[in-house]
C-alpha cells in the first residue's frame, strides 16, 4: 500500500506568515488597546483575526488534499490516509498545546507572569480579567490544555472562563480538531462521487448561512479539490499576472467585516495564490517554508512570553521612556524572543508529529 503523504511548500509558507500576523497581532495591537484601532489599516499584515481565519482554510486544503491526490490516481490505500490522520489528529494538536500550557503554568508558579500588573486602561476589556494563574494548580493545567480547549463553545476568549485562563488563543483548538473531523467524515462520503466539487460548493455555502467557522475547513477541501485538477494545466501568462495582481489587491484590502464576505475573501486569496505558479514558488521559498515549520510552535509559545517578558519589560521601561517607545521596545524583544523559543519548542512539536503517526499506525498499519 502507498498512501503517501505529500507536503505543498507553499501551503507551509502560507501558515509561517499567517503565524507572524497573529504574532505581530497580539504583541502590539492586542497589548497595547490605544493602537488597536489602526492594525486594519496595514491590510492583512497584523490582522491576527483574519491570519486565524485563513490558518482554517489551509487546514481544509492539507487534511484533504492528500486524499484527493491519492483517489486521482487511483491508490487503493487512499482511505488508510485518511483514517491514519483522523487518529493522529487529536494528540498531534494536544501534545504541544499541553506543553505550551506546562511552560505558562510554571511561568505562574515562579512568580513571572507579570501581565496581572499591566494596568488596565492599556488592556482590551476582554483581557483585563484575564491571565490571573497565580493560583492554578496542576491538574486544572491538564484539564485545560487536554480536555477543555477541545470542547466547543467551552473556552471563549471574550467571555470570562471559569478555570484557569492560561493561553487565550487556545480558544481555536476546538475549532480546528472538530473541523478537522468533519473534513475527514466529508472526504471519505463523497470520495466516489462525480459531484464531488459541487457537493462541496453547497456544503461550503450552507455551512456560511449559519455563519459557522467550518465554512472555512470546506473551502479549503475545495480548493484543494480544483487545485489538483488544474495544475497542470499551462495558463497564459496574462492570467498569471492577473493573480498576482489580485493577490496584492487583497492583502492590502484587508479582511472585510460581514460574515459571509470573509469566507469570500480567504477562499479568494488561497485560492488565487494556489492556482499563481509565480505565488506557490513565493510562498515556498526556504524563509517561508522555515516559518511554516515553526508556525503551530509559535502560535502557542508566544503568549507565555507576552505575559511574562514584554510585560516585565512594559512595567520597567514605561517610568523612563514614552508610551509608544516602551510599547514598541518591549514589543520588539518579545518577537525575537517568541522566535528563539518556537525554534527550540519545534522539537516538541516534531516530537508530537511523530508520535502521533505512530499512534496512528499502531491501529490502521
Amino acid at each position: 500500500m502507498s498512501a503517501q503523504m505529500e507536503r505543498y511548500p507553499f501551503i507551509d509558507g502560507l501558515r509561517g506568515l499567517f503565524s507572524v500576523s497573529v504574532l505581530f497581532f497580539h504583541v502590539f495591537f492586542v497589548f497595547f488597546q490605544p493602537w488597536m484601532p489602526s492594525f486594519r489599516a496595514y491590510g492583512i499584515l497584523f490582522d491576527g483575526i483574519v491570519a486565524v481565519l485563513l490558518f482554517f482554510v489551509l487546514s481544509g486544503f492539507s487534511l484533504s488534499v492528500n486524499y484527493f491526490a491519492s483517489l486521482q490516481v487511483g491508490d487503493p490505500a487512499a482511505d488508510l490516509i485518511v483514517r491514519r490522520m483522523a487518529l493522529a489528529r487529536y494528540s498531534r494538536l494536544a501534545l504541544p498545546s499541553l506543553a505550551a500550557c506546562l511552560l505558562m503554568y510554571a511561568l505562574s508558579k515562579a512568580g513571572l507572569n507579570y501581565y496581572a500588573h499591566i494596568p488596565n486602561d492599556i488592556k482590551p476589556d476582554w483581557w483585563a480579567w484575564a491571565y490571573r494563574n497565580e493560583s492554578v494548580r496542576f491538574l486544572q493545567t491538564l484539564r485545560f490544555s487536554l480536555y477543555d480547549v477541545f470542547l466547543p463553545g467551552a473556552f471563549i476568549p471574550t467571555v470570562p472562563y471559569e478555570g484557569p485562563y492560561l493561553i487565550t488563543n487556545l480558544w481555536t483548538m476546538s475549532i480546528e480538531f472538530v473541523g478537522s473531523i468533519l473534513v475527514f467524515l466529508y472526504v471519505l462520503s463523497v470520495r466516489d462521487s462525480s459531484w464531488r466539487i459541487v457537493l462541496t460548493l453547497a456544503a461550503t455555502i450552507a455551512l456560511v448561512q449559519v455563519s459557522s467557522y467550518y465554512a472555512f475547513f470546506f473551502a479549503g477541501a475545495l480548493i484543494a479539490d480544483v487545485f489538483l485538477r488544474v495544475k497542470s494545466f499551462d495558463f497564459p501568462q496574462w492570467t498569471r499576472l492577473t493573480a498576482v495582481a489580485a493577490v496584492i489587491m487583497l492583502f492590502a484590502l484587508g479582511r472585510p467585516d460581514e460574515f459571509s464576505w470573509q469566507v469570500i475573501y480567504c477562499t479568494a486569496l488561497v485560492f488565487l495564490i494556489s492556482m499563481s505558479k509565480p505565488c506557490r514558488s513565493l510562498f515556498g521559498y526556504a524563509l517561508f517554508r522555515y516559518l511554516g515549520r515553526i508556525s503551530f510552535a509559535l502560535y502557542l509559545v508566544h503568549m507565555p512570553i507576552v505575559v511574562s517578558l514584554q510585560s516585565y519589560l512594559y512595567l520597567t521601561l514605561s517610568p523612563s521612556l514614552s508610551l509608544n517607545q516602551t510599547i514598541a521596545l518591549a514589543g520588539s524583544v518579545s518577537i525575537v524572543a517568541s522566535f528563539v523559543t518556537a525554534h527550540f519548542f519545534t522539537y516538541i512539536d516534531q516530537f508530537a508529529i511523530m508520535a502521533s503517526r505512530r499512534f496512528a499506525r499502531s491501529i490502521v498499519g
